[in-house]
């Protein structure tokens, strides 16, 4: 709907303005004064034993000093540029667990 010109603006997270970009659209970013915070991911899938195995695994993975650079990259590659230097800054006043 948006390449369609249908509507001129949304509400979204960063992330999602990277994802509705394509070439030749300029999308802007304007942070929400106050909604400074950064979340968490989450996951979700039906309840079962399996799923409960997998889970644990990807926790594991995702915190893991090893492959977390990894994710971390992953992710910023869906950032919008300029917000890339508040998320590492962001990321790095978070209380370590």
């Amino acid at each position: 709907m948006l390449a369609a010109k249908r509507f001129d603006y949304m509400l979204c997270y960063p992330s999602e303005a990277v994802y509705y970009q394509d070439e030749g659209s300029e999308l802007l970013f304007y942070p929400i004064d106050g909604d400074d915070q950064l979340l968490e991911g989450r996951f979700s899938c039906t309840k079962g034993a399996e799923t409960d195995r997998v889970f644990l695994e990807v926790s594991q993975l995702v915190n893991s000093k090893k492959t977390r650079p990894t994710f971390l990259t992953a992710y910023e590659r869906w950032l919008p540029a300029n917000l890339i230097k508040h998320y590492r800054k962001k990321l790095a006043n978070l209380p370590k667990r």
